[in-house]
């Protein structure tokens, strides 16, 4: 009876028009724009791929340069990447309207870039995109649900025609002029005006989710009537009930549309296991954590360099390499060259990034690198082909290796087009990935498919292993001549956030004038050591302070930071600080500001979670470690504000070895995982613990090595003892998989 109204409701359904809300919203955006803005409008109106979010980025960076201090591009790509996969599967769902994905993107960026037009407007816009950005359902949670299911299309529907209306507000508020816009502000703040806008996302979003549910349940329905649709059709029961299904053409009608909708649901499965097949990493991060912390008009100097040119003008595969020291903005760098290479690509270019993470190591991975390149350079052949074609690549792409999934690629490459790809961070993976890596240059070189165009950066040093085979035709030096122009910006760019912040400050203006002389030729040229020296400066509080500072400033990298670590060691949260320095060194993947706070709360011989010792304020913590670590303010992770920290605190050799050991910091981190998962108010546990038959808290107690024998017998009488439970938790919670020696049993 309950699948009978399932089956009736989305008949129902399926005679009303989801997009209809969204239509509407559509129609009244167009009548509120302009002329100039209509045209502008139509001339946006394409369908988006995955790289039209990083091309209209990038072009909005370029085109606002000289309006904001940092780039906008981080604020706004998790919201025009949610976009634009909404933008791919309303495509499948709307027939009777087939514009429908491109005016929604169209609508999207006309409204962005008439904002942009009013500067101190388009700061408060863009914040709020990036806030909807990390709230907005996205079709990567539920991508193989929405086929055939009315209601949870009309919910995402509904959810972007609040969408576009917000987009018809932005257009009208820009419109006023100066005046009105200061008076508006006065009457009416900006919060109250987009408030409401807010609220309804809020609600259309809970809409969206409580869809998403149905649609799973109704997936689960659907599949289960095909299947017994099909066993009587194919059994003998076929010939006794022949005549009820010749009458009963409606039921032989639903259950090829269960069939439709199961193939549809087959595809979007097929294309997330491809991709997860390729690679896991998730490129854009990265990217954009490295934008937030470049200056607007730097990092520019390389893409007009006489090699760079010659390099991306010429119709040959070839390599630039770029080298300088540590501290010196390549990756900066790197990520302007992205920017770059997006906002002036060609129709049939194709651009590909990756920048290594020295505190994720999945990426350090030459596998993963060349697979998310792979990833990349593939997504449209990957989106656009035939349920056949997907089963042939989903079965061809599993369990490759780093020279399979080169020889994957080159074979699915299209001649006569350019590819780039951008590697950046090589320097942080370990000899044997290095070297994986320069065998696949080889392997890309001499491929003859199409024309690949790859540029490196990394140390001087880096080279020598990583071009075994492949020699670069170009070389591009990262030196402190050509820096000067951007360090000076960076400078009085970072001043300027720090005491419009309040971070930084002083009675004599003309002081600003002396630090960043002082900052100029005291940093050689890293952008680093001035970054770190001002967030020093911003803890003095006299303006004789700040200048006796200036006075006494480190003297390159290493003096730094160790002038940092005394600081924090004298620091009111010195304790939980050096936990913060030390686990940020020994975890597989960056923790959330929550995970760390938990691990921060356990200690060797509890039995349970005591919320009381769980740390208030984390990011006092944080800032407790003095600029040598940074949140995330996407994702909520904590990172090292720069590899380079790293490989200060773990590879010294002279000074307090034992506080910055990787391996006894390992086996610590990792039995505060063991006690973690036995606690009896273990909020995550999949299932009910049954009572120990060995107590998990003497693995703690116990001065041993990950491979100890002793140890591998008490984890696995644990793993007995829970009858395999034990292992099934490890392996879902990450914090636990972040430790070594938990990861060493998995």
């Amino acid at each position: 009876m309950a699948l009978q109204l399932s089956r009736t409701g989305n008949q129902r359904q399926g005679t009303e028009d989801p997009t209809e809300s969204l239509t509407k919203a559509l129609a009244s955006f167009k009548e509120a724009l302009t002329a100039e803005q209509r045209k502008q409008f139509e001339d946006s109106t394409t369908v988006p791929d995955a790289g039209s979010v990083l091309f209209f980025v990038a072009q909005l960076d370029a085109e606002n340069a000289s309006k904001t201090r940092r780039s906008i591009a981080p604020r706004l790509c998790t919201f025009l990447t949610a976009t634009q996969q909404f933008a791919g599967a309303v495509e499948t769902f709307v027939s009777s309207h087939p514009e429908t994905a491109a005016l929604i993107w169209g609508g999207i960026k006309t409204a962005i870039t008439v904002a942009s037009n009013v500067a101190s407007y388009f700061d408060k816009v863009t914040d709020m995109i990036k806030e909807i950005g990390l709230k907005c359902p996205t079709i990567e949670e539920f991508g193989q649900l929405y086929h055939g299911h009315v209601g949870l299309q009309r919910s995402l529907c509904e959810y972007y025609a609040v969408i576009v209306e917000l987009c018809s507000k932005v257009i009208k508020v820009s419109r006023r002029t100066w005046h009105n816009q200061v008076f508006s502000s006065i009457l009416s703040p900006f919060e109250s005006e987009f408030g409401p806008y807010s609220q309804r996302l809020a609600l259309s979003r809970e809409q969206v989710m409580s869809q998403v549910s149905l649609a799973s349940q109704q997936a689960a329905q659907e599949a289960k009537l095909l299947l017994e649709y099909e066993s009587k059709e194919n059994s003998s029961y076929r010939s006794s009930a022949l005549n009820f299904f010749k009458i009963s053409v409606h039921r032989q009608e639903e259950a090829r549309q269960w069939q439709i909708n199961k193939t549809k649901r087959e595809k979007a499965s097929m294309k997330i296991k491809i991709r997860q097949n390729l690679s896991p990493i998730d490129h854009i991060p990265p990217w954009k954590r490295i934008l937030k912390q470049r200056v607007q008009s730097t990092a520019e100097w390389l893409v007009r360099e006489d090699a760079f040119l010659e390099w991306n003008s010429s119709p040959d595969t070839s390599i630039p390499w770029c080298s300088g020291t540590m501290g010196t903005g390549k990756t900066v760098l790197m990520s302007n060259v992205v920017s770059f290479l997006h906002s002036s690509r060609r129709a049939n270019d194709s651009v590909a990034h990756f920048f290594c993470q020295a505190d994720n190591e999945p990426s350090l991975s030459a596998r993963n690198i060349l697979g998310s390149i792979c990833r990349q350079l593939l997504d449209s052949l990957i989106e656009r082909s035939s349920h056949e074609d997907l089963l042939s690549i989903e079965n061809e792409s599993e369990r490759l290796d780093s020279n399979e999934i080169v020889e994957f690629l080159l074979s699915r490459l299209i001649m006569g087009r350019t590819y780039y790809i951008i590697v950046d961070g090589l320097d942080d993976c370990e000899t044997v990935q290095i070297r994986q890596m320069a065998r696949a240059l080889e392997m890309i070189f001499q491929g003859k498919v199409g024309t690949m165009k790859i540029i490196c950066a990394g140390r001087p040093d880096l080279e020598g292993e990583l071009f075994k085979w492949v020699r670069p035709q170009y070389r591009i030096v990262v030196d402190q001549e050509k820096l000067t122009l951007d360090l000076d910006r960076f400078i009085v760019a970072t001043l300027r956030d720090c005491m419009d912040e309040e971070l930084l400050v002083f009675r004599d203006q003309k002081i600003i004038t002396t630090i960043a002389d002082v900052l100029r030729d005291g940093s050689k040229g890293m952008f680093l050591w001035a970054g770190l020296c001002i967030r020093d400066l911003c803890e003095k509080n006299c303006d004789e302070d700040i200048l006796d500072a200036l006075n006494h400033l480190p003297r390159g990298l290493a003096e730094l930071f160790d002038s940092k670590i005394r600081q924090v060691q004298q620091g009111n949260d010195s304790h939980q600080a050096m936990d913060l320095l030390q686990y940020c060194g020994i975890v597989k993947r960056p923790l959330t500001l929550e995970e760390y706070r938990e691990a921060f709360s356990v200690s060797v011989g509890d039995k349970s979670l005591n919320t009381k010792r769980l740390p208030n304020n984390m990011n006092r913590i944080v800032r407790g470690c003095f600029g040598l670590t940074f949140v995330d303010d996407e994702e909520y992770t904590i990172h090292y504000i720069h590899h380079s920290v790293k490989e200060y605190l773990f590879q010294r050799k002279d000074k307090e070895p034992a506080r910055f050991n990787a391996k006894s910091i390992t086996e610590h981190f990792g039995f505060l995982c063991m006690i973690y998962l036995n606690f009896a108010n273990f909020s995550r546990q999949l299932v009910k613990v049954e009572k120990e038959l060995v107590d998990p808290l003497l693995l703690g107690t116990s001065s041993i090595h990950p491979d100890s024998s002793y140890v591998k017998k008490l984890f696995w009488e644990l793993q007995s003892s829970r009858k395999g439970r034990a292992l099934r938790l490890l392996r879902c919670c990450d914090v636990a998989k972040s430790s070594g020696i938990v990861s060493s049993f998995l």
